[in-house]
This record gives structure tokens, C-alpha cells and sequence, in this order.
């Protein structure tokens, strides 16, 4: 009898950990069929079901698989992350230069299109904004001891340039610094260790 009940004991226990480590590559690619708390509920019923486990038992580890499951950082906003410092200055001196909402140039430039295109015939115009908010930054950073008025002055030079050539490109897989599926893989690495 009781060999019995420790047979049962290392059986649920072996079944709990294939189910955790299972789950856990699961959750760490979303691309695999079956992951995620739906593939962890078909597996738990599949076990109550075939008497492997009580339904007490699933619930135990469904919580257990919920407090121990890693807590992600909110993904940060790719399209503010897009502009620097002060990107909400920026993305209002870009909407009111555009006459849009802010939602629309977040779906903009999530769908990959450049702030010239989004301009049309505003590109200018929308330049023009954008150098004079930047060169207003530079000197509030020389105002507040930030910068030198050397530093300044170099931070000045080719703004133009540097401003146009922004507005000109297309936000692509990097939009926000980031790689994603650089971030995945590295994400899939750090899940199996």
C-alpha cells in the first residue's frame, strides 16, 4: 500500500515536471502549436481525464505553473523609443506640424512608413518643426549646464541633415533599437537554460 502510494507520488511528480518544462519551452516560443495557458489546460485535462491526475492536483499545478512563470517587462513603446529623449515633445511638435492623431502616426510607423511619406506634402514643413524643436533642446541642455556652448554648437552642426535623413527613413524590423527576432532568439535561449 504504501509503496503504492509513493509510486503514485514520484509518478505526479515526474508528470509535473515534463509538464512544467514542456510548458516553459512552450511560453518561450509563441510560434509552437499548443503553448501558452490554452496548451497547459488541454494537458492538465488530458491527465485529469485519464485518471493520471485529480482535477485538485491540475489546479495545484496550474497555479504553481502561473506563480512561477517569468514576469515580462512591458514591452517598451517602439515608436516613442524611436524618437530619443523627449519624445512626447517630439511626437506633438510631429502631429501638430501633420494635422494626424497620435494614434495614426503610431500606426504609421508601425506599418513601416516613413515620416516623409506621411508628410506628403508637408516635408518641409514638418523639417522645419523638427529642427527648430531639436535646436530648442540644445540650447535648454546649454541653459541648464548640460551642455558647453561648444558641445552645442558641434550638436548644431548638420542638425539639418541629420533631421532630414530621420523623416526620409522607413522604421523597419529595429523600429524601437530593437531586433525582434534578434530579441526571440534570445529570449528562446534564456527560456531552455
Amino acid at each position: 500500500m504504501i509503496n503504492k502510494k509513493i509510486a503514485a507520488v514520484v509518478l505526479a511528480t515526474a508528470l509535473s515536471i515534463g509538464t512544467v518544462s514542456t510548458a516553459s519551452i512552450s511560453a518561450a516560443d509563441p510560434g509552437r502549436k499548443g503553448g501558452g495557458a490554452a496548451g497547459i489546460s488541454a494537458v492538465l485535462s488530458g491527465l485529469v481525464s485519464s485518471g493520471t491526475i485529480t482535477q485538485a492536483q491540475a489546479d495545484a499545478i496550474a497555479a504553481a505553473m502561473v506563480s512561477a512563470a517569468p514576469k515580462m517587462k512591458p514591452m517598451k513603446d517602439p515608436f516613442r523609443n524611436g524618437f530619443g529623449k523627449n519624445s512626447v515633445a517630439r511626437e506633438l511638435v510631429i502631429t501638430s506640424t501633420l494635422g494626424i492623431t497620435s494614434e495614426d502616426l503610431k500606426a504609421a510607423r508601425l506599418a513601416g512608413t516613413s515620416l516623409a511619406i506621411l508628410a506628403g506634402d508637408k516635408k518641409a514643413e514638418l523639417i522645419t518643426a523638427l529642427v527648430d524643436f531639436e535646436t530648442t533642446e540644445i540650447d535648454a541642455a546649454v541653459t541648464n549646464g548640460k551642455l558647453t556652448a561648444d558641445q552645442a554648437t558641434a550638436k548644431k552642426a548638420g542638425l539639418n541633415d541629420r533631421v532630414t535623413s530621420k523623416v526620409e527613413s522607413a522604421p523597419g524590423k529595429k523600429l524601437g533599437g530593437m531586433d525582434k527576432e534578434k530579441n526571440d532568439k534570445k529570449r528562446l535561449k534564456s527560456a531552455i537554460k
